[in-house]
């Protein structure tokens, strides 16, 4: 995908970003969603998605320029716990 031209702030970005990959029909369709933030500059894509299964990867030219030399990666979890005294297994998202 190509992000439209434009002089951005990183939060105007962020923004762009989001709506470019959501709004991209393969991820569409398959039900797949993310969110970018930003803080101080840093931009971050997390999945709507939860659990192990659940990861974000983001490649190509320009990659480095967008996000960095060597972006940061964490892979989702699946958590286990009780509530009430029964046994719960959920996927949890970082």
């Amino acid at each position: 995908m190509t992000l439209d031209v434009g002089i951005y702030t990183a939060q105007t970005l962020a923004a762009e970003l989001q709506a470019k990959i959501n709004g991209a029909s393969t991820f569409s369709n398959a039900g797949i969603t993310v969110a970018v933030t930003q803080s101080s500059g840093v931009l971050s894509v997390t999945s709507s998605s939860y659990g192990s299964s659940s990861s974000v990867a983001i490649g190509g030219a320009g990659v480095s320029d967008l996000l960095g030399a060597i972006p940061t990666q964490t892979a989702g979890v699946d958590v286990a716990g009780s509530i009430g005294g029964g046994l719960v297994l959920a996927p949890a998202r970082f």
